[in-house]
Formats: C-alpha cells, sequence, structure tokens
C-alpha cells in the first residue's frame, strides 16, 4: 500500500490517465511564445524585437533587421548613436 492508501496498481493507472489527457489537452493551453514586436515572429527568431517586421528583412545581412538598423546597408556600421561617430573628419559635428 502505498500512503493514502492508494494501492500501487492505482497509481500506475492514474498516472497513464493524467498522460493521456495532458496528449489530448487543447492546444489552446500550450504557453504561446512572446512576439514583442507583433509580427508574428517569435523573439527567438525575431531580428528587430521592438518594432514589426513580419519579412525579418536584413539587406546587410549583420543579424539586425532593416526596420531596427539605422543604417541598412552597412553591415559594418551599426548607427552607433555614440557622440564621436556624429564628428566629421574635419572636427564638426555631421
Amino acid at each position: 500500500m502505498r500512503p493514502w492508501g492508494i494501492p500501487t496498481m492505482s497509481c500506475r493507472v492514474l498516472a497513464l490517465l493524467v498522460a493521456g489527457l495532458l496528449a489530448r489537452a487543447s492546444p489552446g493551453f500550450a504557453q504561446v511564445p512572446p512576439d514583442t514586436g507583433g509580427d508574428g515572429v517569435d523573439d527567438l527568431l525575431d531580428n528587430c524585437l521592438a518594432l514589426a517586421n513580419s519579412d525579418q528583412t536584413d539587406s546587410d545581412a549583420d543579424g539586425i533587421g532593416n526596420v531596427c538598423d539605422l543604417t541598412p546597408s552597412d553591415a559594418e556600421d551599426n548607427g552607433s548613436l555614440e557622440p564621436e561617430s556624429c564628428v566629421k573628419s574635419d572636427g564638426f559635428m555631421a
């Protein structure tokens, strides 16, 4: 006998019953991966989390989608917002 007076056979039957019910559970009960951008692409696969970009276009193949990339055609420059990046070669702000 098991604690609470449940025989061993009943525990196995109960375990199989629960497993069967879980296997047949409605997909509506499944947890949906987050989609912060609201574009239908899961955050794990999204190349621009903050903004919707369902086509996931990334012209410079730098891993940042064109919608979020400040310089979508230049893989070397992701559009740094640091003040040094705004200074032209003559020393003046761009």
